[in-house]
């Protein structure tokens, strides 16, 4: 798709999906037809590939939400945009129960 398609667009959403997940549903047959799969994913789908159009495309969205709520932020007298560090989540489930 050309950027000025994306630009133009009233509304951007990203569906993500990790670069294993993408190549094992190409090796499955369910983005090409199965007599294209092999030449995807040997020329173009490759993860290196996946991983940057991945990162370029979370940024593409970004911005364009950044666009969006520009407007609203003015309303609002809200001059500065908060900025996201590097941040760290840790998910701990619940510990097992004795015996199991």
């Amino acid at each position: 798709m050309p950027d000025t398609a994306f630009d133009k667009a009233d509304e951007v959403e990203l569906v993500d999906l990790p670069p294993e997940e993408l190549l094992e549903r190409l090796k499955e047959g369910k983005v090409y037809m199965r007599s294209r799969r092999k030449a995807a994913v040997e020329n173009f789908f490759r993860k290196g590939n996946l991983i940057a159009l991945r990162e370029l495309s979370l940024r593409r969205t970004a911005e364009a939400r950044r666009r969006a709520d520009a407007p609203v932020r003015e309303d609002q007298g809200i001059s500065e945009i908060w900025q996201a560090g590097e941040l760290i989540l840790v998910c701990i489930g619940p510990a097992s129960s004795p015996g199991g």
